[in-house]
């Protein structure tokens, strides 16, 4: 928009009525489109677009175009490389009926050896079909390669029922969740998540869940200030080195109207375990949410398997410890606000949950806190080499 060019178009007439256009072309900075189009010869029109060229930025690519009498079209491409950001988040978010206008159909397949989700996130030989109806993606099954070389899968389907069920699987969680621009900070991981479209709801909300398995953090701001409030010294240090081990991650959710609602969810690893609940406002990018830490998590979680005794210590928040802290977590998704609740840092979890409820942190004792996270720091100190 906005820059010089110049197009070419060659039409044939017979008898006032237009029956072909062997080529045609268009040129404007970078871009370049060739091809051509035939019509029927019953004068019913457009039968086919051949293009053999559309390159610009970092899209190359050819393809054919074929109108449908349902007014949507069949679209295949294929090429060496393809620009998806401008379209990526379109693809999964739950517009309004309104948003668009333009109403396109379309029944898409695609083979492209790369294909661009940012200046530096891309996908490698990708193969799929598409198909976009009522003003939604409908369906979907594409498959290839991050560009650490682990496959990855995505469908979008419908289930008969008003709804359409999403999965998508890699070996490769940490890749995968940077190149959607989801999540930086993350290192190896199977990633599965299943999660359901409702189109018989207002705003089409999205519920489901994301499990991820054997990966670690490395340099996680959020975390790092977490354990750091705590004194846990040599977990800050693997955060900032080679990682933080963490053994599954599950997460349920439900996504309406450009806001995320997580509960229940669980992270457990040999070092650390935490559990968390709240709101992440995708839109806005800001987080609302709150849990629990758990140090020594393996050490916690044996003894809170005690029969009766171990209910007793951990309290019923399922994932939590005999010792933790509580913490909330809000303010911009890059670089939330951290508190920590340091009265909880040493009680035992019936007694947490009690804190909990009775805890004002902007009527916490300065002191006090200072006490007890000296106290932490002592008690890790004594049990370090548990």
């Amino acid at each position: 928009i906005g820059v010089d060019g110049k197009a070419r178009v060659e039409i044939e007439i017979h008898n006032d009525r237009l029956i072909g256009i062997p080529n045609f072309y268009l040129a404007a900075g970078d871009m370049r489109i060739n091809g051509s189009a035939s019509y029927a010869n019953d004068g019913t029109g457009l039968e086919k677009v051949d293009i053999s060229q559309i390159s610009f930025n970092k899209t190359d690519i050819a393809g054919v175009v074929i109108p449908g009498e349902d007014g949507g079209w069949t679209v295949s491409f294929h090429g060496p490389s393809f620009n998806f950001e401008p379209l990526f988040e379109d693809l999964f978010k739950n517009p309004k009926e309104d948003d668009d206008d333009s109403g396109l159909e379309l029944s898409l397949s695609v083979k492209v050896d790369k294909v661009w989700l940012g200046d530096k996130h891309f996908l490698k030989q990708i193969t799929g079909t598409l198909n976009r109806a009522n003003k939604h993606w409908r369906g979907m099954n594409v498959d290839g390669f991050l560009s650490s070389g682990e496959k990855f899968a995505v469908v979008l389907r419908p289930n008969g029922k008003g709804q359409r069920v999403v999965k998508i699987k890699t070996t490769d969680a940490g890749n995968m969740l940077r190149t959607f621009d989801v999540y930086d900070t993350m290192i190896g991981g199977l990633l599965e998540v299943s999660a359901t479209f409702d189109d018989t709801a207002e705003d089409h909300p999205l519920s489901g869940e994301v499990i991820i398995s054997d990966y670690r953090l490395v340099d996680a701001p959020a975390l790092t200030r977490l354990v750091d409030d705590m004194t846990l010294t040599n977990l800050k240090e693997s955060l900032q080195g080679d990682g933080l081990a963490f053994s599954e991650f599950r997460a349920p959710f439900v996504m309406k109207k450009g806001v995320i609602d997580i509960e229940d969810v669980k992270a457990t690893g040999l070092s650390l375990g935490y559990t968390a609940k709240g709101k992440i406002y995708s839109h806005a990018e800001i987080v609302d949410i709150e849990g629990t830490v758990v140090p020594a998590y393996a050490l916690n979680s044996v003894l809170g398997n005690i029969p009766i005794i171990g209910t007793l210590l951990t309290g019923v928040e399922e994932g939590g410890g005999i010792f933790a802290a509580t913490y909330k977590m809000s303010g911009p998704l890059e670089d939330p606000k951290v508190k920590v609740n340091p009265l909880s840092v040493l009680t035992p979890g019936i007694f947490r949950n009690l804190f909990g409820i009775l805890t004002d942190d902007k009527t916490l004792d300065t002191q006090n806190a200072d006490t007890d996270k000296s106290n932490a720091k002592e008690f890790f100190g004594k049990t370090k080499g548990l």
